[in-house]
């Protein structure tokens, strides 16, 4: 895509229907659309006021039948290009006509089926390796179980033997004494 001029590229300026349908085109041969094309020319009334810069995109659009001419029958190419006009002419571009799909020579085919049986194999070993992983966490899991049961009957063992102790060691019981503060002494 080319600016307004060598050293502008003017992007805020707004672009008309032929320099649309121009960058349109350019997209679509890049993109390699398989659109049926007419074979019948396909005309408009104002023809002539289309730059020669732009037509043959133009008529490369309307063989395609991405640019329409409409009920008038003109292109209109010089009008600003509206939100809903190229949405239209995208839509066709990419929806509508459909994008060409590159053909796949025999190696390409073979190699495309070698990927696919090389993950099945791989989903295969995953699946292997997921079944043992579970038997081996199951293990894992028992042995940490009996080691969290015997370290329980061994707390409790202890808050046991702390309990008969405490009831051996009778303390008295202290007590507090409190500050007196000084604005309730009576003063002589």
């Amino acid at each position: 895509m080319e600016g307004t001029s060598k050293t502008a590229f003017t992007p805020s300026k707004t672009m008309d229907r032929e320099q649309f349908v121009a960058s349109a085109a350019s997209l679509a041969k890049k993109l390699n659309l398989s659109t049926p094309v007419k074979t019948e020319k396909v005309t408009f009334k104002d023809e002539a006021s289309i730059s020669s810069t732009y037509l043959a995109d133009i008529q490369y659009m309307a063989q395609r039948g991405i640019v329409a001419s409409g009920a008038t029958e003109n292109f209109n190419p010089k009008q600003p290009v509206t939100r809903a006009q190229a949405a239209t002419i995208l839509n066709r571009m990419l929806n509508g006509a459909g994008l060409a799909t590159p053909k796949h020579t025999a190696t390409e085919a073979k190699a495309e089926t070698a990927v696919k049986e090389d993950v099945k194999k791989a989903d295969t070993a995953a699946e292997k390796d997921a079944s043992k992983v579970s038997k081996d966490a199951k293990k894992d899991v028992a042995k940490a179980d009996k080691a969290a049961k015997a370290d329980a009957k061994k707390v409790e063992k202890d808050v046991k033997g702390n309990k008969n102790a405490a009831v051996a060691q009778k303390t008295e019981p202290t007590r507090t004494v409190r500050p007196v503060r000084r604005s309730t002494l009576k003063s002589t």
